[in-house]
């Protein structure tokens, strides 16, 4: 089974928050893959990232990648993305890949904070049932503190615990799941600890933004030369073809993010409508749910996800480190 680099991402990880740093991942892999070109333009005031759709069919592609497509493309062949001009659909995007994983099997729909929230839960439910029949037993101060630090220590231990443990995910992956992330995590590892100097596949680019940086080591294995997926200038050095490519990516991230709203994450209903009307594109992917994104997908229910508005992907996401867990 092949997997697309937000769903790969998805399974080996998952969090809304990070979701920007996937979805731009994403379009560099679509960019390899003969779908769209790039060109970063800069400015005195702002850097801009243009992106070209390639007149392929799509049929072929992933939900995920469908979608992308559909929203960078929603107002004809060409799409800006600057400071200024937005596609907010990262965490949407997370969604999508979620959900399909989720009805596969490949994730468990009792994500690790609420594992940890049901095991917070059921220690206070003992601990209550405990502390009122031990409360007889209190006849002084010293049997006071007793019976307190009886109570509070085991939960010092299991909150400690617990918190360890689901930080690392915000998904809990099947036995058919851990099967299947073994070779997206095998790359995670190559591109985070892999020596300096090792040559790693050209291919990998998009999995070297997400999680090499700010090495980009496998631009030593074949990008010397413009790909032909790049349609402006390009540098004649590796270094320069590192910041290139690492400020392209980082401005993708900012475009991308839906952010933070009060109900959840941000929603571009014009956008949306957009989609919606394109019948080409939309009904691809209609069947995986109109609420696509909503504050009841995102919010803060799983655990690490809540609290985080993704924006701080927006000086190049070093967050997104977070995601080898294999």
């Amino acid at each position: 089974m092949t997997l697309s680099i937000i769903r790969g991402y998805a399974l080996n990880n998952g969090t809304w928050r990070d979701a920007a740093l996937a979805a731009a991942a994403q379009i560099f892999e679509l960019a390899r893959k003969g779908f769209v070109t790039i060109d970063l333009r800069k400015h005195t005031a702002a850097t801009e990232v243009h992106l070209r759709r390639v007149g392929r069919p799509i049929d072929n592609l992933s939900p995920e990648e469908q979608y992308l497509m559909a929203a960078l493309f929603a107002g004809g062949d060409t799409v800006t993305l600057d400071s200024i001009q937005k596609v907010r659909v990262a965490q949407r995007l997370m969604t999508i890949a979620r959900r399909r994983l989720t009805a596969e099997g490949l994730i468990s729909t009792l994500t690790p904070g609420r594992l940890r929230r049901r095991i917070y839960l059921a220690y206070w439910c003992v601990a209550l049932v405990a502390g009122v029949v031990t409360a007889p037993l209190i006849h002084d101060a010293d049997s006071f503190m007793v019976w307190l630090i009886s109570i509070i220590v085991p939960w010092i231990v299991v909150w400690a615990f617990t918190s360890s443990f689901a930080e690392m995910n915000a998904v809990r992956q099947t036995p058919a799941g851990k099967r299947l992330v073994e070779p997206i995590f095998s790359i995670y590892a190559q591109c985070k600890y892999a020596p300096p100097d090792k040559l790693l596949d050209p291919r990998w680019l998009p999995y070297e933004l997400l999680w090499g940086r700010p090495f980009l080591r496998v631009l030593s294995g074949g990008y010397d030369t413009r790909p032909q997926w790049w349609s402006g200038e390009w540098p004649q050095n590796r270094d320069g073809v590192r910041l290139v490519l690492r400020a392209t990516f980082e401005q993708m991230v900012v475009s991308l993010n839906q952010g933070k709203a009060p109900d959840g994450w941000h929603i571009d209903h014009e956008l949306e409508a957009k989609i919606r009307r394109n019948k080409d594109y939309y009904e691809l992917f209609s069947g995986i749910g109109d609420d696509l994104g909503n504050a009841s997908d995102g919010g803060s229910s799983d655990g690490n996800d809540g609290g985080h508005d993704g924006s701080g992907s927006d000086g190049g996401g070093d967050s997104g480190d977070s995601g080898g867990h294999g």
